[in-house]
């Protein structure tokens, strides 16, 4: 018997990431509605818009943040694929279920894009001692930072939920130009950040 929700996820399977040929697939498994579809669906379409190709990922979605690790959103992998969880509801939270889809699929970027150069100068250029230390508060790591930023730079409406310091609107946008070599495109709408 085929699952509603994998049929709602199959137009999603072969849907490219990147207008300039980026070859990884979204696949969503999960408590799957078509509202999570759409949101996942307008992210990726703003990553490409950005010129931000991402990698092979597989987004599962579950309404029990236990399976996030007590977050809202998890990220694992490595430069050949990644698999992101989000533990959010759409309709309870459509703000940070939004944002949360952005900030986990720029994990998955970063993991794919930059390399252990790009990553030892962005913490240089952030002011930060750790990557992904664990024994690091999760506003001092450069992942998070990475992610914050380019999720900033992506989400289409002004996003007042940057969880980072050294947020303003300079930082920020000289953030992205470090991580990506390039300006955010299309621009932000934005710089009022709280």
């Amino acid at each position: 018997m085929v699952h509603k929700a994998l049929l709602l996820a199959l137009p999603l399977l072969l849907l490219p990431t990147s207008p300039t040929g980026g070859t990884g697939a979204i696949t969503v498994h999960g408590d799957v509605t078509a509202t999570h579809l759409a949101v996942v669906d307008a992210v990726i379409e703003r990553y490409a818009e950005a010129g931000l190709a991402l990698p092979a990922v597989t987004v599962v979605f579950s309404g029990d943040p236990r399976d996030c690790g007590g977050h809202i959103g998890q990220h694992k992998g490595t430069g050949r694929g990644s698999s992101v969880r989000i533990c959010e509801s759409p309709i309870d939270h459509p703000v940070q279920f939004r944002h949360a889809v952005a900030h986990e699929l720029a994990h998955a970027w970063t993991a794919t894009h930059l390399t252990g150069d790009d990553r030892r100068r962005f913490l240089e250029h952030r002011s930060l001692d750790s990557w992904s230390g664990t024994d690091v508060e999760w506003r001092q790591r450069g992942m998070e930072h990475a992610a914050e930023i380019i999720t900033w730079a992506v989400l289409e409406h002004p996003i007042l939920l940057v969880r980072i310091p050294d947020k303003s609107c300079t930082r920020l946008w000289a953030g992205y130009i470090e991580l990506t070599a390039r300006p955010p495109a299309p621009d932000p709408r934005t710089c009022t950040i709280s």
